[in-house]
């Protein structure tokens, strides 16, 4: 590993490293180690000579832009007249995938006393030998777009990863009899049997697994996440920063441009959101190997998200079109078997025409398989997703393989938000020519396992500890007697209806009755720590027997309750503040109230004043409360998200 590790560095060949280090193993006294010396030094003022274009060099890259291309977008150079580049002595070739703005566009390129002129309608891959030119010089007066021009060496060996998402994808139905193709292409690779997917549906999951995030540090403070913020980094961008040629290739057609999970992408293919349909793997299928034709000998990320187990399903075998109901609709025993066998049926579908592709692709160094999140089949009274955080929505199958992957199964539950750091690890150790770090290891390091759902309602969050699961329900807060604002939606209503405010469940379902308190106040910190920035406000934990008589000045009524009790009385005082009162928490009440005003809230226990620290949690041990001041986003990142939900009301997509 050290040596071509050095060999990047020093820009040599791999092959030299080892006489390199042969030689300083030999030491400096003697004739030996004065020509280890001196062999030392040449080969050091040969690699100094080697120059950069021998690995990679993007040209004008700083000039990209994105233009509108077929169904999607690519971000290219724009040719505008000539642009030259100066090849002499580089010994490398000149790539690019030339777009075309015009229906008969013409490129011409002079290196020399040679010159080639390719007129064209469709994109072409350009791969030009310059040979003993000293410059070349490309020209068009049509307006052509450039994808990734670029100088490769061309004996440089190529790097590439696949990450497919299967959107909708239970854990239960990625298995040997369900997907038995894909399922043997990975059975060199690690399975983890315990993923989980930060959200339940695909914007907010999606988002999440491209920046590393959670769902929580990435949205709006009214709980709205259909964009990535502009400054976010990506998988994607990393990865293009690393020299990578990155392509995603989504059928869902909310996974968008305008909303930026294109961000760091060259291109981005996409289904109009327009025409409200996803698009069919076999669009996808085109599409992939159109683009990994043009840069088959270039380092390559290409991502793909495939639709075929999302609603509505096909029955491959009998034809049937299915949709699938609502939260909330009755179904007969007969409707619900006919669901899940087509459902069942597109995840058989999926997996050959996937198992299909890979073959037609080509080898990866690194192949990753998981999906954005599950499906609910009326295992909990609920179907579709987005509103539940039950396994059936977030437990996902994740099977990674590829250089330095070990076969076997991973059983120590993991976040897909890790999938970014150790992506981008194991990619920038494939380019060094290195074995890729542990994959296994990088996910399964200490993180909390969380998800998060904000969909038909207030949130619902959960978290993964060790073998069980915790979900928490929200409502929302307000003064008793008020006139409840009416509920939006039915499936608001049915979850308000049946969903428990406070569920502790094993990993395989069974229900705990009492669990213990250590878990308790691990998963209620937990939380304050995810929705740490959300909104400016006051948090206010009551567990045991807790002291009635708390006021506080300076909130809003209009915030957030977790857990539940026997009694919760909110009202209104004189100084309009919230005189709360609170009976037999079970196991606990987390109350989170919005500030009003820039200053802290005053909070008071039967009439004496409570101090605030901060963010850092006061705790009245005797009364069975504690306290956190949260001081909200930075003014920067509020306007941010106010600027990005405006910019997406303005292109109708909220």
């Amino acid at each position: 590993m050290i040596a071509p590790r050095l060999a990047a560095l020093l820009r040599l060949p791999g092959s030299h490293i080892p006489v390199l280090v042969s030689f300083f193993g030999k030491g400096v006294s003697g004739k030996g180690g004065l020509w280890g010396i001196l062999c030392c030094l040449l080969l050091l003022v040969a690699g100094c000579d080697r120059p950069p274009s021998l690995d990679k060099v993007d040209l004008w890259r700083d000039e990209a832009t994105w233009v509108t291309w077929r169904q999607g977008w690519a971000r290219g150079v724009p040719l505008e007249g000539s642009r030259t580049v100066d090849v002499s002595g580089a010994g490398a070739r000149l790539r690019a995938v030339a777009i075309p703005m015009t229906e008969n566009a013409t490129l011409r390129l002079e290196a020399g006393n040679h010159q080639t002129v390719r007129s064209f309608h469709q994109p072409i891959a350009i791969d030009f030998d310059p040979g003993a030119a000293e410059s070349v010089t490309l020209s068009s007066p049509e307006g052509v777009y450039l994808l990734r021009p670029r100088l490769v060496d061309p004996d440089r060996q190529r790097r590439r990863i696949l990450f497919m998402m299967a959107d909708t994808l239970r854990f239960d139905h990625a298995t040997a009899e369900g997907m038995p193709e894909i399922y043997r292409n990975f059975a060199d690779g690690a399975r983890f049997l315990r993923a989980y997917s930060p959200a339940s549906w695909t914007l907010p999951s999606v988002a999440s697994i491209f920046t590393g995030r959670l769902p929580a540090q990435l949205r709006a403070p009214d709980g709205t996440l259909i964009s990535l913020p502009a400054s976010a980094s990506t998988l994607a961008s990393e990865l293009s920063d690393r020299g990578y040629t990155t392509v995603a290739i989504t059928a869902n057609y909310t996974v968008h441009h305008e909303n930026r999970y294109s961000t760091g992408f060259d291109l981005f293919l996409v289904p109009d959101p327009k025409s409200g349909q996803f698009a069919d793997v076999s669009w996808l299928r085109q599409l992939a190997l159109e683009a990994s034709g043009w840069l088959d000998d270039e380092d390559l990320f290409l991502y793909l998200q495939p639709m075929e187990v999302h609603d509505p399903y096909r029955n491959h075998e009998t034809g049937e079109v299915l949709p699938a109901p609502s939260t909330g609709d009755t179904v007969t025993e007969g409707e619900l078997d006919a669901l899940r066998r087509a459902y069942a049926s597109e995840a058989g579908y999926l997996s050959r025409e996937l198992s299909r592709l890979r073959t037609e692709l080509g080898a990866f160094d690194l192949e990753i398989l998981t999906a954005d999140h599950g499906e609910e089949l009326f295992d909990h009274g609920g179907f579709r997703h987005g509103p539940a955080l039950y396994p059936e929505s977030v437990h996902v199958p994740l099977w990674v393989r590829g250089s330095g992957i070990d076969a076997g199964s991973v059983e120590q539950p993991v976040s897909l938000v890790g999938l970014k750091d150790a992506l981008v690890a194991a990619a920038e150790d494939l380019l060094a020519d290195a074995e890729p770090d542990d994959v296994v290891t990088a996910l399964t390091s200490a993180r909390p396992v969380t998800a998060e759902t904000f969909s038909f309602g207030p949130p619902r969050w959960s978290l993964i500890d060790d073998d069980q699961q915790v979900i928490y329900f929200a409502r929302r807060a307000g003064f008793a007697g008020a006139i409840d604002d009416p509920v939006e939606h039915s499936i608001e209503a049915w979850l308000l209806e049946n969903q428990p405010r406070v569920l502790f469940s094993t990993l395989s379902g069974e229900p705990v009755d009492e669990p213990g308190r250590p878990l308790v106040d691990r998963s209620i910190r937990s939380l304050v720590d995810q929705f740490a920035g959300w909104r400016r406000g006051l948090y206010l934990l009551f567990q045991g027997d807790v002291g009635t008589g708390v006021e506080v000045d300076g909130v809003s009524s209009d915030g957030l309750i977790w857990g539940d009790a026997d009694r919760i009385e909110m009202t209104p005082t004189e100084t309009g503040g919230v005189h709360l009162e609170i009976d037999a928490p079970a196991p606990f009440i987390l109350m989170f109230l919005p500030a009003k005003e820039a200053q802290e809230p005053v909070v008071e226990l039967r009439r004496q004043p409570i101090q605030l620290s901060g963010s850092t949690p006061v705790r009245l041990a005797d009364d069975g409360l504690m306290l956190w001041f949260d001081e909200g986003r930075p003014e920067q990142a509020a306007q941010e998200v106010e600027e990005t939900l405006e910019r997406l009301k303005a292109l109708g997509y909220i």
